[in-house]
């Protein structure tokens, strides 16, 4: 339902904003496959005020790196067997970009309470 998408969406926005740092002005990637898990995630970034990049699961590594890089993401939303791949371009360890991975699927999320997020007029 709306409710349930708006609630989940602002659990996630809770969890960005709290825990990630997101900012209005501030950027997330998303390196999603097209889901309703991708929705979800889109409007969470916008109810923080950030924008979001769009990453293509297609694209090489060496792009999404370089995606990551050029955008100054704050974090990097994913999920399910993207998980790995995308805590391995950004371990900064490993050359990394060192951007925050969050697994959109993690039930820490669903355990998040929902962002109260003041707009301004």
């Amino acid at each position: 339902t709306y409710r349930e998408l708006d609630e989940a969406s602002g659990r996630l926005a809770s969890v960005l904003m709290a825990e990630y740092g997101v900012r209005a002005g501030g950027m997330v990637a998303l390196l999603l496959p097209r889901s309703a898990h991708t929705v979800i995630s889109v409007l969470a970034v916008l109810k923080t005020g950030a924008g979001y990049v769009p990453v293509d699961v297609a694209h090489p590594d060496d792009r999404v790196r370089f995606v990551l890089a050029d955008s100054g993401a704050a974090a990097l939303l994913t999920s399910g067997e993207q998980v790995a791949r995308a805590r391995a371009l950004t371990d900064a360890d490993r050359g990394g970009t060192g951007v925050a991975v969050v697994d959109v699927m993690d039930p820490a999320i669903e355990a998040a309470a929902v962002a109260d997020i003041a707009h301004p007029r």
